[in-house]
């Protein structure tokens, strides 16, 4: 059986904007959206990332994105002719010494996937951790024929993840 792959494309300075921002606001988790672009091999291409917001709720176990001001974001890009499809989301676990998803983040992860109007059946997530010295990534996707989380692997920044998927 031939095995397809997922990869994930994202820039070295998002990557390092988020851990920036997870250094802000630790030991409160904050996070956000990723929106960019499918490449001709279905590679997802992160261009860009919105944060959470102005207005959004932070705590040291949940956080709750000020939605009116992303879809202004999303809205504003729009206008540029940027690309803005859907990819996926991020977001810090300050407390954490690695990126595995809460039972939380599975249950956010399968109603992204079901939500129409975003056009992205499995959407990526990114957990981003502590380390001794920075932040480290794991990202996941809903594999829907296994009915399973599957890790991103091999994580490298500028990332460039790749998954099985058959």
């Amino acid at each position: 059986m031939r095995m397809s792959h997922v990869t994930l494309n994202v820039p070295a300075s998002i990557l390092t904007n988020c851990a920036s921002e997870a250094a802000c606001f630790s030991p409160l988790e904050t996070g956000g959206i990723f929106l960019g672009r499918y490449d001709s091999d279905g590679a997802r291409i992160v261009e860009h990332m919105v944060g959470p917001g102005p207005n959004a709720r932070h705590d040291r176990r949940w956080l709750e994105v000020d939605h009116e001001w992303q879809n202004a974001q999303i809205a504003a890009l729009s206008t540029t002719g940027a690309s803005i499809e859907y990819l996926g989301e991020w977001h810090s676990h300050p407390a954490a010494m690695h990126g595995t998803l809460s039972t939380t983040d599975e249950r956010t992860l399968l109603k992204l996937s079901r939500f129409k109007l975003l056009r992205c059946s499995d959407p990526i997530m990114l957990i981003a951790f502590p380390t001794a010295s920075n932040w480290d990534f794991a990202g996941w996707r809903l594999n829907h024929k296994k009915r399973a989380w599957q890790l991103l692997t091999p994580w490298v920044w500028p990332a460039q993840i790749h998954v099985n998927a058959d």
